[in-house]
């Protein structure tokens, strides 16, 4: 797979998740509070993975298979945390995310280095579960459409095949 078909792939695979997950999140958000964007999320990458890996069957070539597939699961992981660091810009995730350490831990006493450690450490952590998730369920996605793509691509291979042998037949 040649580094423009990547390209093409990572740019198809954020463009299809960025409006999945936003149809997602309208239909999830009335359903659940605190888990809507999560599990959004996951559905979303996972859906996301697997129509790129159908789109994308054909220049899935079967050598390089899986260094294609990992090529575009790693390189997607990373444009998504670059669009998920755009979020925690936001001056509400501040907010919500000190409101959540609250509730679980006596913060009382601490300054403001100790806030801006735990704002850091929180962001490291949630940045470092979202980049195994994308690339552990990009992976998993992009391989299975890939398989998919190939296999309805077989389908009607053989389907015009059989539909040769009868017309020569007659």
């Amino acid at each position: 797979m040649k580094f423009g078909d990547v390209i093409m792939a990572v740019a198809s695979f954020f463009l299809i998740e960025v409006l999945l997950y936003t149809v997602l999140m309208f239909i999830f958000l009335p359903l659940f509070t605190t888990w809507s964007a999560d599990i959004a999320g996951v559905i979303s990458v996972f859906m996301t993975a697997l129509i790129v890996g159908y789109l994308f069957s054909q220049k899935i070539q079967k050598k390089t298979s899986t260094e294609a597939i990992t090529k575009i699961a790693v390189l997607s992981a990373v444009v998504l945390v670059f669009g998920l660091m755009i979020l925690y810009t936001n001056s509400h995730m501040d907010t919500a995310i000190n409101e959540i350490w609250n509730s679980g831990v006596s913060t009382g006493d601490w300054t403001s280095m100790d806030w801006l450690v735990h704002w850091q450490f929180s962001l490291l952590l949630i940045l470092a579960y979202n980049v195994v998730a994308i690339t552990g369920l990009g992976f998993i996605g992009l391989y299975a459409g890939s398989k998919l793509g190939k296999s309805i691509e077989n389908q009607k291979q053989m389907s015009r095949g059989n539909l040769k042998r009868t017309c020569i037949k007659n």
